[in-house]
């Protein structure tokens, strides 16, 4: 009888131990899962709340590049920051008080994000006070260019207009054949083969704006054939009149200072004019300024 209780009490001090044992592995596995499962939670919050600041940040992205830099550098701060918070969780040993600093942590994180967004919006306002500034400016600069436009328009037409006045002008230009006489003087001929010299006397009239100085004048014997009289030895040449190149018979070289003035010159060369109308052209810095014709027979 004693054999048999010591037996029953055997048994049930295994049992006791058995099912002891047995909730202990219980409590303890479930108290695993139940870590396990708030890591998890975590590191869905955790990627919750990294892309949510991301999206945030990327949405404060516009035209303007030292901004969007700036805004990149916060979202790589951020993910850095996120991926120690989630290297912290994964290590599978962190405490209930670990993991109270790891929400503390992702707290910071949204604070964070909250200074980064009052900064851009700071950033964002100072731009626009700068586009508006610049807008004034361009606005500022393009009425500047339109009036120097105008100016520079108005100028030219005065100086057109000055240059215009300055030209030399001829309202008295004579063409005579002429031969000596043996005391010197000059008789008018009319045939061609008594001419000895071509004179060509004329006036530059008085002009207020004109530079003062010596004025070189071509002049231009045109034969009836419609070609200019020309001779290197008399003092032909060439010159540029409207863009050509255009053949002078002389040059006469006049002292001009702003009043009339008056003068003569000759064109030596004649033993090859024939019988006709020739004509003549005077020419002084680029213009034409006199002409007047005479015949031969």
């Amino acid at each position: 009888m004693s054999q048999n209780a010591n037996s029953r009490a055997t048994l049930f001090f295994l049992l006791a131990l058995l099912v002891g044992t047995n909730l202990f592995w219980f409590m303890r596995e479930s108290s695993q899962q139940d870590k396990i499962q708030k890591e998890q939670n975590l590191l869905t919050e955790s990627e919750k709340l990294r892309t949510g600041l991301i999206s945030e940040l990327q949405a404060q992205k516009g035209d303007n590049t030292d901004l969007n830099r700036v805004i990149d550098q916060k979202i790589d701060d951020i993910q850095t920051k996120s991926r120690s918070i989630d290297s912290l969780i994964r290590v599978g040993k962190a405490t209930e008080e670990d993991l109270k600093k790891v929400r503390a942590l992702m707290a910071n994180l949204t604070k964070e994000k909250n200074a980064y967004l009052a900064q851009i919006n700071e950033l964002n306002q100072e731009n626009s006070k700068l586009k508006g500034e610049n807008t004034l400016l361009s606005q500022n600069l393009s009425e500047e260019k339109e009036r120097s436009q105008k100016l520079t328009a108005e100028n030219s037409f005065l100086y057109e207009k000055i240059q215009r006045g300055a030209i030399l002008a001829s309202n008295k230009t004579i063409a005579s054949a002429i031969r000596f006489r043996r005391n010197g003087k000059e008789d008018a001929v009319s045939k061609s083969k008594n001419v000895e010299k071509i004179k060509i006397c004329f006036n530059l009239l008085p002009n207020s704006v004109a530079n003062h100085g010596n004025k070189l004048v071509h002049v231009r014997i045109i034969s009836p054939d419609g070609t200019t009289v020309y001779d290197e030895g008399s003092g032909s040449g060439k010159f540029s009149f409207e863009g050509k190149e255009t053949l002078y018979s002389f040059t006469k070289t006049v002292p001009y200072f702003g009043n009339e003035v008056e003068e003569c010159g000759y064109f030596n060369k004649t033993n090859f004019l024939g019988p006709g109308k020739y004509s003549v052209e005077l020419y002084c810095e680029g213009y034409r300024i006199g002409s007047t014709t005479f015949s031969l027979d």
